[in-house]
């Protein structure tokens, strides 16, 4: 059993950290507790949804990641997500995937929709189907909803999530979300390419509807514990245009493998679980750690030099310091030894 002090450094009333609270209150394995002290606690785990910032900083800035460095983790669902800290992280590029440090997970709070749900397969069900923003993949994305198939539904609803998520017509986006849940659950394998991020939270939506997803994305990681080979078919970004032929050869399939989507999603993301499985990965993280984390961090700086993690990184140093820009603020303390010594 490990105690967890679960906090975050932007708290939200439907933010992922109090989701995590609750689950922890339903919890059906009932093996770890949320703890009230820090210093105390087994772990201290930031749960940090999509807005609190890529690089993770009021986080890994925090006194308590300052001075308990090897029991701190982190939920991040941030698609492009620096980890400074170890912990779960729902959209890892498995470029920097490192399990020394990182495990990958489910989304816990982006755009939860109320009307995902399982159901029966209706008659005369689409093969396949995709509705969704191109804009955040657009090769990838534009060529999905270019394939052509009699029983396909493949649309591109940039405009339409606009105006969902970012406009203030609640009556349109419970519309937009309740088409998009039917939609799943009128197809036998709904398409799941990468957006932003390696992952996407269809992925997710599609295993609670009881549906076989198909995963499009060459660098997502999958989550340690369900047998994906089991209900789910990945393939490959650049082979997008064999999937007409290849569902088709898996037509007989989608009903099994649709019910074991749906029971390994009750068993590894169902909000009864959330919490345990969360727990879990760090304390695996903890377990199989070789050398201090303090260590391990120096890593990180690897994708941080990278595009475009680069640019977000200094974007957000900017803005925690001000109008003077990162590079005045680096100047400054370069410029701090040499005073010191005259």
């Amino acid at each position: 059993m490990a105690t967890v002090y679960l906090t975050t450094t932007q708290p939200h009333p439907d933010g992922s950290c109090e989701i995590l609270r609750q689950s922890a209150a339903g919890d059906s394995f009932g093996e770890h507790q949320l703890w009230e002290d820090p210093e105390t606690a087994d772990l201290i785990l930031f749960a940090e949804s999509i807005d609190t910032g890529y690089s993770l900083v009021h986080a890994r800035r925090h006194s308590l990641a300052r001075r308990h460095a090897e029991k701190t983790f982190v939920q991040s669902e941030h698609d492009l997500a620096i980890p400074f800290l170890p912990g779960v992280y729902t959209s890892m590029p498995a470029r920097y995937y490192t399990p020394a440090r990182h495990r990958t997970g489910c989304y816990i709070w982006q755009y939860p929709n109320p009307f995902v749900r399982p159901g029966p397969v209706p008659e005369n069900p689409h093969l396949f189907s995709f509705a969704g923003d191109v804009r955040t993949a657009p090769a990838l994305r534009g060529a999905v909803v270019a394939l052509r198939h009699p029983d396909a539904s493949l649309e591109d609803t940039s405009t339409r999530v606009t105006r969902a998520f970012y406009g203030n017509d609640d009556d349109f986006k419970r519309e937009f979300q309740s088409g998009y849940a039917e939609l799943l659950r009128a197809t036998l394998f709904p398409l799941c390419p990468r957006g932003d991020g390696p992952s996407t939270v269809r992925l997710y939506e599609v295993m609670k509807s009881g549906r076989a997803p198909v995963i499009i994305s060459d660098s997502w990681v999958a989550p340690v514990g369900p047998d994906w080979d089991s209900f789910s078919i990945r393939i490959s970004e650049g082979d997008v245009g064999r999937l007409p032929a290849l569902l088709e050869s898996f037509r007989g399939k989608a009903d099994a493998m649709g019910s074991r989507a749906r029971e390994e999603w009750e068993q590894w993301f169902s909000p009864d679980v959330l919490f345990h499985r969360t727990v879990e990965a760090c304390l695996d993280i903890q377990r199989t750690r070789k050398r201090p984390e303090r260590l391990l961090r120096l890593g990180v700086w690897r994708q941080v030099l990278a595009q475009p993690y680069f640019k977000i990184y200094l974007r957000e140093m900017a803005l925690e310091w001000g109008p003077t820009s990162a590079l005045i603020a680096w100047r400054a303390q370069r410029a701090r030894p040499a005073a010191a010594t005259t």
